[in-house]
């Protein structure tokens, strides 16, 4: 899991890794994340795969890179769990997020990231293999975090009451040390004149046709992420649809 070599993404992300510093990331339930909904939050990647006989395949990954130019690599550190040859993940969102779609200042320790379960039928759980935080900047270093090895890499979590689409998921930090070590990498290859991005990614096994979503957010409410332009167009667009569905509806009856 901490190799980082990419297979055939090697050469585009060399320069990312070439003095990377490490981190982990813990589950917290001390951090309470609201207001989920579509546009509200910055989405990294989702994840709903199925076999191509339509049936669940059992498994979803959802992984996204930031280049040096801060543009999406959609690919997987080495050692996240492979998707099945012939059964690509299907991935609503897949995008970095940049430094500038958050308001004020944003220091790498006030960044969290929220794992969203979104199961159906009876099984709501998931197991989560893999987890990892992203932080690139245009000066070709790269800030990475992956889910603390203390979970032994698999973390069985329950969809309940908050979670799913709009809910508030299972939040993920830094731990104060590590926090302070990913605030001092943004203080030092973050500055002004060189914007930074996040990427991030997930695995989880034992799924049940659902679609999982990992989003970034702020943990200082000072610096709040604003609204993504792509979610306000489908938001918009789904409201203009409604208005008009109500409209032949009155003028129906």
């Amino acid at each position: 899991m901490r190799n980082l070599f990419l297979g055939a993404t090697a050469l585009a992300v060399a320069a990312l890794t070439s003095s990377p510093a490490r981190a982990e990331l813990v589950l917290t339930s001390q951090v309470v994340i609201s207001g989920t909904g579509l546009g509200a939050v910055a989405t990294l990647t989702t994840g709903h795969q199925t076999t191509p006989d339509g049936t669940n395949a059992q498994s979803e990954v959802g992984c996204v890179l930031a280049s040096a130019t801060l543009t999406t690599i959609e690919s997987c550190p080495n050692g996240f769990m492979p998707i099945d040859t012939g059964d690509p993940d299907n991935q609503a969102i897949n995008h970095v997020i940049g430094f500038n779609q958050f308001t004020g200042t944003l220091q790498g320790g006030d960044i969290g990231l929220v794992f969203n379960i979104s199961e159906t039928g009876q099984d709501l759980t998931v197991t989560l293999q893999n987890l990892y935080l992203q932080i690139a900047s245009t000066d070709g270093t790269s800030f990475f975090a992956y889910l603390d090895p203390s979970y032994n890499s698999a973390l069985l979590l329950e969809q309940g009451t908050g979670t799913g689409l709009g809910g508030s998921g299972f939040v993920f930090v830094l731990d104060t040390q590590e926090a302070a070590l990913a605030t001092s990498f943004t203080s030092q290859h973050c500055t002004a004149g060189l914007n930074c991005a996040i990427g991030g990614g997930f695995s989880v096994t034992n799924t049940n046709d659902g679609n999982e979503s990992l989003f970034t957010t702020s943990l200082n409410p000072s610096t709040p992420v604003v609204p993504e332009p792509a979610s306000i167009f489908l938001l918009g667009t789904a409201l203009t649809g409604l208005m008009v569905w109500k409209r032949k509806r009155t003028s129906a009856v």
